[in-house]
């Protein structure tokens, strides 16, 4: 069972919709998030952006309460992006979701204030899991503002890169 206070999205939008874009360059990955999200009914998908430039215009104008993002896009970068909401809408809370979960990127990513770091091969059905929990929790931390989830083999189960918040 995933841990169900890594961010509180209750405390940020409290009895209502939890508005999610997706920011993702990937069609088929952009749909299996589209997917799996519809079945949580306190989700509103709020739209989907391919590049740093249309991530950015979709955040200042749609206001989410939840972004899901990849560093690597077709043109830009997440984290420019990451670090635009930061400086922004620091309310927002922002889950990175990509293939590079190399120690330099996790590092980058808690540095410019991510929420959670997944990685996008091995945990992407993770990613409804994960909200549903945040958005029906009471319980929060308040001094975890990034954690990386690793499913452990032979269980499905979280733990925390390298037993601790990094």
């Amino acid at each position: 069972m995933i841990r169900p206070w890594i961010f509180g999205l209750k405390q940020h939008n409290q009895g209502g919709m939890v508005k999610v874009l997706i920011v993702d360059d990937s069609d088929s990955v952009c749909k299996n998030l589209q997917t799996m999200l519809c079945g949580i009914p306190s989700v509103e998908l709020a739209g989907h952006a391919i590049d740093e430039a249309g991530a950015i215009e979709r955040i200042d104008s749609l206001l989410p309460d939840t972004v899901i993002l990849d560093i690597h896009l077709q043109q830009g970068s997440g984290l420019n992006v990451l670090k635009h909401i930061r400086k922004y809408h620091a309310a927002i809370k922002v889950i990175v979701l990509s293939n590079n979960a190399d120690k330099f990127y996790i590092r980058c990513c808690k540095l410019f204030g991510a929420n959670i770091f997944l990685e996008k091969y091995s945990q992407l059905t993770l990613v409804a899991g994960v909200l549903e929990q945040l958005i029906s929790s009471e319980e929060q931390l308040e001094n975890m503002s990034c954690c990386v989830w690793r499913q452990q083999p032979t269980q499905q189960t979280a733990n925390f890169w390298n037993g601790s918040v990094i």
